[in-house]
């Protein structure tokens, strides 16, 4: 895995825009709006 940068951190979080990984083509979206819970 590659380390995400902590601006585009803050813009997952934020929800601003869609971001997709560089390295993998994947679409990142924060766990919470995800509804995904962690323990």
């Amino acid at each position: 895995f590659n380390k995400i940068p902590p601006q585009k951190q803050m813009d997952i979080k934020m929800g601003k825009k869609i971001i997709v990984c560089e390295y993998c083509g994947r679409i990142m979206i924060d766990p919470e709006l995800a509804g995904v819970t962690t323990e």
